[in-house]
């Protein structure tokens, strides 16, 4: 790896709020050598900060937290600030979670990354984001324009947004990942201004290495103030509580 004190030029500094890039704790790599062949891409795309999301999914990925922080703090002699949260899956046991403090935020104590279901509606999802809020926390959507359902509740996103949460658009979406409907879905947010974050969402390098192909054109189209806003700014406000390591 590059040493960190060399001048990037020309490159576009992020925040990725979104990533499983760390082997062997959900369905991310499996090897360390991709991990680190994904801090390479990351670096050479000029991302500076990087939070791993692992996922939250009882009886399927149930790596504790503890475990959790402790291989991200160990990684963090990189050229990449590293930091961990969950990616949690909404459903009775994320609940439970939530009534008994046991919620792993980002760094600034107060935002939490959530998912549905990407084919079954959320029920009484109104009642969930008032729970979500009502105990202290600001739910972040994750990819959006991923879920099959969300063209048949036009009136979700803004209500959604409406009720205090906010939105993390996928930059693999753009890149075709998911196929031609989710990348139509995808600007549609993007162009309506709906978007709060963008982030990777990366499971591999070759995914990764794919999303980096994209990433000057998806910034012309986002627009430069939006854009900063999205990779720079507001994902810089997750990660406050460190913003003396990180400025």
């Amino acid at each position: 790896m590059e040493d960190s004190s060399k001048e990037r030029k020309g490159k576009i500094e992020m925040i990725d709020i979104h990533s499983h890039f760390i082997a062997g704790l959900d369905d991310g790599p499996e090897a360390m050598r991709e991990t680190e062949a994904i801090m390479e891409t990351y670096y050479e795309l000029g991302f500076t900060h990087v939070v791993e999301t692992t996922h939250c999914y009882p009886g399927l990925f149930e790596v504790p937290d503890e475990r959790l922080t402790e291989i991200t703090s160990r990684m963090k002699k990189s050229n990449i600030k590293i930091f961990s949260t969950r990616e949690y899956f909404v459903d009775f046991n994320f609940l439970e979670k939530l009534e008994k403090k046991n919620i792993l935020p980002y760094p600034d104590g107060k935002h939490i990354l959530i998912e549905f279901s990407f084919s079954i509606p959320p029920i009484n999802w109104e009642h969930i984001i008032f729970k979500i809020v009502t105990e202290g926390y600001i739910p972040i959507l994750a990819h959006p324009e991923r879920y099959e359902w969300i063209s048949s509740i036009p009136q979700f996103v803004e209500e959604f947004k409406r009720r205090g949460g906010l939105l993390q658009g996928n930059m693999g979406s753009f890149a075709g990942i998911y196929g031609r409907y989710i990348k139509k879905q995808f600007l549609k947010l993007l162009n309506e201004k709906m978007y709060d974050f963008l982030a990777t969402d990366t499971h591999s390098h070759s995914q990764l290495k794919l999303i980096g192909q994209t990433l000057p054109v998806l910034r012309e189209t986002a627009c430069e103030k939006y854009w900063l806003e999205m990779t720079e700014e507001n994902p810089l406000i997750l990660l406050e509580e460190s913003r003396n390591e990180v400025l």
